[in-house]
């Protein structure tokens, strides 16, 4: 299948974004993707038996094609229209929605970056995205055992739209902490990470392990 505008096939067939400065380009470098075998290593004890994972912020499927090939049933959630159309071509075998988490429904404003994975709901953006709260989505889906939460800045509202599902099934969850893109939204990381620990969580686990509270970004596990 021939790629769309700004959209090219790496030589495996899989799609990545024409301009992207980090993650089409790394995986243009390597061939594929699934570019960052660290993280993956990290994650896999905590991924070992899950049955379903949700990829909130899915990008172009780097880690649902991961989760997939693992043996996981995907949920995928990505507002980004070309990241969508990467993600449903490399990961047809996920489920896979064009949808914003967040805290209500409704409509929010988003904009792509040169580094699309940094692309984020902003007051003014290019393009208007579907937004919904992911415990009242109305789209069957079944209930993770692990979710992984990127959403550049929106994780709070994500959060606090699907609070009921996290204290209902205690999913382990994997969330990026970026200081600056939360406070631009009005958030801080300690009053995520205070947010999900009052879920029922008590347990993190920081990567890279060098990382510490109170850094720029690093990604955070919380184990109820």
């Amino acid at each position: 299948m021939k790629p769309p505008p700004g959209i090219e096939a790496l030589p495996n067939g899989q799609w990545v974004i024409e301009g992207d400065t980090h993650l089409s380009a790394w995986a243009k470098q390597k061939g594929t993707i699934v570019t960052d075998p660290w993280v993956f290593k990290f994650l896999a004890p905590y991924v070992s038996g899950v049955d379903v994972i949700w990829d909130i912020g899915a990008c172009i499927g780097d880690h649902t094609r991961q989760y997939i090939d693992w043996g996981a049933e995907v949920i995928a959630f990505e507002p980004n229209p070309p990241a969508f159309a990467c993600l449903t071509h490399n990961c047809p075998d996920a489920t896979c929605y064009n949808v914003a988490a967040s805290d209500r429904d409704g409509t929010l404003s988003f904009t792509q970056l040169d580094n699309a994975g940094a692309s984020r709901i902003v007051r003014e953006g290019e393009w208007s995205v579907d937004a919904v709260a992911l415990d009242d989505f109305p789209a069957p889906r079944p209930a993770p055992g692990f979710v992984k939460i990127d959403c550049e800045g929106w994780e709070p509202n994500v959060i606090t739209g699907m609070a009921g599902t996290i204290t209902r099934h205690k999913p382990i969850l994997f969330v990026e902490i970026n200081e600056g893109a939360l406070n631009a939204n009005g958030f801080t990381g300690e009053g995520l990470r205070d947010l999900i620990k009052s879920l029922g969580y008590r347990t993190e686990i920081l990567y890279p392990s060098k990382a510490k509270p109170g850094d720029p970004q690093f990604d955070c596990l919380f184990i109820p």
